[in-house]
């Protein structure tokens, strides 16, 4: 948990930079608008319940989560940011591609799992290398 105290306040000033992936406590702090914060971004994978594929579940990948987890919002594709799970992944792009073909493929991968994605993340020119740095199952085709 990361305490922040704001003296004679009881609201979170504009700008004041928050890692909403943390339990946050804000001293002397009655209630928390983040709709104008600068909210740190997240680098990692998220799945979210697919409102364009009821049924499935969607799984991505970015270098800022917050960002696009807003896009699928405003595309109708994501109902609530709540019903969406974070995982941060360090490292680079490649790294977050390795995190979140695991999950398609615990989800029961493609075609034919309980994911709506069109396609995996990890190509066959790629599952090697892939395999390599953290690939859990081969990649199902």
């Amino acid at each position: 948990t990361v305490t922040i105290p704001v003296p004679g306040s009881t609201t979170v000033p504009s700008g004041v930079p928050l890692d909403i992936t943390q339990d946050v406590s804000i001293v002397g702090v009655s209630s928390v608008d983040t709709s104008s914060m600068n909210v740190l971004t997240t680098s990692g994978i998220y799945e979210f319940p697919d409102r364009a594929n009821p049924g499935k579940t969607y799984v991505g990948q970015s270098s800022n989560v917050e960002r696009r987890l807003q896009e699928h919002r405003r595309t109708g594709r994501l109902d609530d940011l709540q019903n969406a799970d974070v995982t941060t992944v360090s490292g680079r792009k490649f790294d977050r591609e390795i995190a979140e073909q695991n999950r398609i493929s615990q989800l029961g991968g493609l075609p034919g799992g309980r994911v709506s994605n069109e396609r995996n993340p990890i190509g066959a020119s790629r599952e090697e290398e892939a395999a390599r740095r953290g690939l859990r199952t081969p990649v199902p085709r």
